[in-house]
């Protein structure tokens, strides 16, 4: 059923990005960099960035790549490369950072729904012939233990893994949708209701929404809760905390985008569908993976039956908040060295 429409905030979004409300709560995972638009020298270095030795940072303007040595050190074991500008950081890593590298290092490559190494997604070119070998060169380096890739479309080498982007940097008005550490409402005590809450764009990027959106509609079953417009954070955060399944259709790239992250910082189940990312998430987070949405049964007897089969390897909260956080995903990425 559609739910009524309460209007989003007044945020100014991530312009006005404070990269301390982390500190407010746990560290979550975090692989996006703000503020964008203002050059490579402007950008803010926090989550997983900040705790490499090397980051790559990249903008639309100029400056549009800039090298920093956060630990300052010429043998770096983590390196960050931000795709903010794909096109022009992949080559100025491949060209004038690779050959400053002569130790064993882990690579981590993100904060872009743009994905790697095909880049299938519509709002963006593809990559060329360049591109793509300066892409291969990268994956084939002599030094590079491992590559964490944010939007992972294809792993063509061992060596390449992806990494969920978490939650975005928000501002401090949005902190709603991250809550303190207070304990939801339980799992099992939740009603069988789905939320169908994702955002939807005009252009092809954003038809499957589209298309997920309108066949839900067509079912007119009442514990399918369809907001008919974009919610205020704070509206969004409500429904979060009631439902027992969320729908985190991928939009960008091909991660479920934060969604995933905030339904399980409200202690719901979400929906994703099959991935390499999802794929690789399952090992270690509860969710339910669809191979196609216009095939998942919503009936009450199966989203029971579902819920069900997950409550019984659902995760106690604290320990959920640990698979959340950034500490979890950079023992991850260290792991490898």
């Amino acid at each position: 059923m559609t739910v009524p429409f309460m209007p989003p905030s007044s945020s100014t979004g991530n312009k006005d990005f404070n990269g301390k409300i982390s500190n407010l709560c746990f560290e979550r995972q975090s692989t996006r960099l703000f503020p964008k638009g203002r050059g490579a020298h402007q950008v803010e270095v926090t989550g997983i960035a900040a705790r490499c030795d090397w980051v790559i940072t990249s903008d639309s303007l100029q400056p549009e790549v800039e090298l920093r040595r956060l630990n300052q050190t010429d043998h770096p074991r983590t390196v960050f490369l931000s795709l903010r500008n794909p096109f022009v950081a992949i080559s100025f890593f491949r060209d004038h950072v690779l050959p400053l590298i002569s130790c064993p290092f882990v690579l981590v490559s993100g904060s872009k729904d743009i994905t790697l190494p095909l880049q299938c997604d519509y709002r963006w070119r593809a990559f060329n012939s360049v591109e793509d070998q300066c892409i291969y060169d990268i994956a084939s380096h002599s030094c590079l233990v491992h590559w964490f890739v944010e939007n992972l479309d294809w792993s063509f080498v061992d060596c390449m893994s992806p990494l969920p982007l978490g939650v975005l940097p928000l501002p401090m008005e949005e902190l709603v949708l991250i809550p303190p550490d207070n304990t939801p409402l339980p799992l099992a005590e939740r009603d069988l209701i789905v939320l169908c809450a994702n955002r939807i764009r005009e252009g092809p990027q954003w038809q499957a929404r589209r298309r997920l959106r309108d066949h839900l509609v067509s079912l007119k079953y009442d514990w399918i809760l369809l907001p008919d417009h974009e919610c205020a954070p704070s509206y969004f955060s409500q429904l979060l905390d009631i439902c027992s399944f969320v729908i985190c259709a991928s939009g960008g790239g091909h991660d479920p985008c934060p969604k995933l992250w905030h339904t399980l910082i409200h202690v719901s189940i979400p929906i994703v569908q099959k991935s390499a990312l999802t794929v690789y998430l399952a090992k270690a987070l509860p969710m339910w993976i669809v191979n196609n949405w216009q095939d998942v049964d919503w009936s009450l007897e199966s989203l029971s039956s579902k819920k069900a089969e997950i409550q019984q390897h659902y995760p106690p909260h604290s320990q959920l908040k640990q698979l959340l956080s950034l500490d979890f995903w950079w023992d991850r990425i260290v792991a490898h060295l």
